[in-house]
């Protein structure tokens, strides 16, 4: 539901774009939009009138998202504003980076209307708990006055910081007395282990908010150090200006030391000092929470007749063989997210954002191959096999209760199998494993053999409907399977690396196919062939390309090189450094599927590129979503600012050719002009001039 009241809502992006459709989704929504293009600006209006929500993009020119949101925090009416940050970057170091700076929660590019809505719901809820808290805070600094039977420590200052009055819990926590302590500050306190940064921000919080509260070290009289929770609030005047400062702080020593032992033995197993099977449950649900619905492996792991072990040497031996089977287990720590013991000769390994099931039977295979030396047990040499069960979320259960239970039963399944194996939950799952695996073998042999074909979907020139050039799509008839689409197998290829040979098959082919047209037709036309992220950030690509360029003849000038936003987020100066050697080889650059990634106009502006090409989603909602034509129409005019040619692909009806005309597009391709043609269908439909579009 939209807020009853308009409130003010400050977003700050340096992509026009984004700005378009913040204000178009949010001022319908209720919202007083104010859209600015930079951190100093957004900064100068917060000054002049502070914003409850902000919405910030962390990669601004200048001033970024991150720098923006620590200055408005310490703006008059920045502690209590709602900051959310917009954000391509999703590593948890760089999510912890956005909230240590202050921000209360962050959007994970691409950003979608809907979810926009919820984060800002959620906001408005945070804003009013905000609004309350700070009321109760300034009842709890009246009540601090009252402190003299208090069992936390309290001390009064004057407005300088010199102590007037130290309680008794004070002298009981800390060893000093009043009279030691008297018309001295309490830096006498200090333990040395925080650095003048952390003093420096607490008393920026004290100035500009009042108050201050925290974990800090202190020394006490003895020279022990110990942890202390400490509020910190100024007492005003009635003309506004601080009159004292009154701390209260409570000893955390004992309280930390007993809760984190009885923590940890509550949540670990004390012979293998691994998470217990309740801390599992817990692991396992904080693993479902986060994960976005990404998939998650559970490997469940039950050694092979490990009864015998108890029975014939002894259930101390059997305990150190299960100490050393968990510390061959952790050798394999980078390759899982967390490791445990569920009970008895029983482990569990669990992997995280899976993209596919065979990452998980890798796993399980080196599991199996770690265990199969032997181990050396009171002089003893053991040899110890496992039975390994293995399900996912969330295919195979919504809970961790239930995905743990449903590997058990696949682990019994292994054992009944003739154990020291591995066994997916289900039948279909074994079978997806296996035809994956399958297809990887087949796609290696494929490329060897070049067992691949390029077919070509025409590029049409907008203002005369006439045919100037083409794309080169690869395709893939498998001899058993059929003809298999792209979306199967070039995901695949770009996991296994295989991406990088059949991309230089492709460019090879196309630039090939090409030149033979150009001689037979002697006509002009240019072509286009997409690069993956693997291929160009390969050192030699540049080298490679120029290569096949000199091997085929066919000019550099007419070859437009496709690549994806992804490409231009990772190491800008290394890309740069690519983009303009491929540039000073002739060739044009294309950014392929504008406007589903996180490009910048800041980006753009910096990029060596020659063609814009518009996504086909938005082209698809074309008439059925404002959004999307308002999108397009953004799109064109941001290209054409920056002298660069846009190509709309997807374009299914006259309609869509119609509006797209209108919004200034210059170039079409899609199934309303033709599908993607072999090499004899092309070379007809290139000369049939005109293909039946009028300006």
């Amino acid at each position: 539901m939209p807020p009853q009241e308009k409130i003010l809502l400050l977003a700050v992006d340096d992509d026009p774009v984004m700005l378009t459709l913040y204000k178009s989704i949010l001022e319908r929504d209720g919202f007083a939009v104010s859209a600015v293009e930079s951190a100093e600006d957004g900064i100068a209006l917060f000054e002049r009138e502070p914003f409850p929500l902000c919405i910030i993009d962390w990669m601004l020119p200048g001033i970024d998202g991150v720098e923006m949101v620590q200055r408005l925090r310490k703006l008059p009416g920045g502690e209590d504003s709602i900051l959310i940050m917009i954000t391509a970057k999703n590593q948890q170091k760089d999510l912890e980076t956005v909230l240590q700076a202050g921000a209360n929660d962050y959007i994970e590019k691409p950003v979608s209307p809907g979810q926009l809505r919820v984060r800002l719901r959620i906001a408005l809820k945070t804003l009013d708990d905000l609004q309350a808290r700070r009321a109760g805070e300034r009842n709890s600094r009246l009540m601090s006055r009252v402190f003299e039977n208090s069992v936390e420590g309290i001390i009064i200052t004057d407005e300088k910081t010199n102590i007037l009055y130290t309680n008794k819990a004070f002298g009981t926590i800390t060893g000093f007395s009043l009279d030691e302590v008297l018309g001295k500050t309490p830096s006498l306190l200090a333990s040395g282990k925080h650095d003048e940064n952390f003093y420096r921000t607490m008393w920026m919080s004290l100035l500009e908010t009042g108050n201050w509260q925290g974990e800090i070290w202190n020394r006490r009289k003895s020279g022990e150090i110990y942890p202390e929770w400490l509020s910190i609030n100024a007492v005003l005047d009635d003309g506004g200006k601080v009159r004292n400062y009154v701390a209260q702080f409570s000893d955390l020593s004992i309280r930390k030391k007993n809760e984190e032992r009885l923590n940890y033995l509550a949540n670990h197993d004390l012979l293998t000092d691994l998470p217990n099977r309740s801390y599992l449950v817990e692991l396992l649900s904080l693993a479902i929470e986060r994960s976005e619905e990404k998939r998650i492996g559970v490997i469940f792991l039950d050694l092979d007749r490990f009864k015998i072990v108890n029975d014939s040497l002894s259930h101390g031996a059997g305990d150190l063989l299960l100490q050393e089977v968990a510390g061959r287990l952790k050798m394999l720590r980078k390759k899982y997210s967390f490791l445990a013991r569920s009970g008895g000769d029983e482990f569990v390994l669990v992997h995280e954002e899976l993209q596919s099931a065979s990452q998980v039977a890798n796993l399980a295979s080196e599991i199996l191959n770690i265990l199969s030396p032997a181990f050396s047990i009171d002089r003893s040499e053991l040899y110890i096999s496992a039975s390994i069960g293995i399900c996912m979320y969330p295919e195979d259960g919504a809970g961790p209760k239930t995905l743990l239970r449903n590997s058990e039963i696949a682990m019994y399944q292994a054992k009944e199998g003739g154990r020291n194996r591995y066994q997916f939950y289900s039948h279909e799952m074994n079978n997806q494993v296996f035809q994956r695996l399958t297809l990887e073998t087949s796609l290696r042999r494929g490329i060897e053999q070049e067992a691949f074909h390029l077919m070509f979907q025409p590029i049409i020139k907008a203002t005369t409907g006439r045919t100037v050039g083409m794309e080169a799509l690869v395709r893939w008839n498998h001899p058993d399977l059929g003809l298999i689409p792209p979306s199967q197998f070039i995901p695949l290829a770009e996991e296994t690396g295989l991406i990088v040979p059949l991309g230089d098959w492709i460019l090879k082919t196309a630039l090939g196919q090409a030149m033979e047209w150009r001689q037979k037709w002697g006509e002009s036309f240019f072509i286009a062939i997409n690069v993956s992220a693997k291929q160009f950030y390969q050192k030699d690509y540049v080298q490679r390309v120029e290569a096949l360029l000199r091997e085929s003849g066919f000019p550099a000038q007419d070859v437009e090189l496709e690549l994806t936003e992804s490409v231009f987020m990772q190491d800008i100066d290394e890309t740069l450094k690519t983009l303009f050697s491929l540039k000073a080889l002739g060739l044009k650059l294309s950014i392929d599927d504008f406007g589903t990634g996180y490009s910048s106009f800041q980006y753009l502006k910096r990029l060596p590129l020659d063609v814009l090409k518009i996504d086909k989603s938005f082209v698809w909602d074309i008439g059925s979503a404002r959004q999307s034509d308002a999108i397009i129409s953004a799109i064109v005019s941001v290209g054409h600012s920056l002298e660069l040619s846009v190509i709309a692909e997807g374009v299914e009806s006259d309609n869509e050719r119609a509006f797209l005309a209108r919004a200034g597009v210059d170039l079409f391709q899609g199934y309303f002009f033709s599908q993607p043609l072999t090499p004899v269908d092309f070379e007809s439909f290139f000369r049939s001039f005109p293909v039946g579009v009028t300006n």
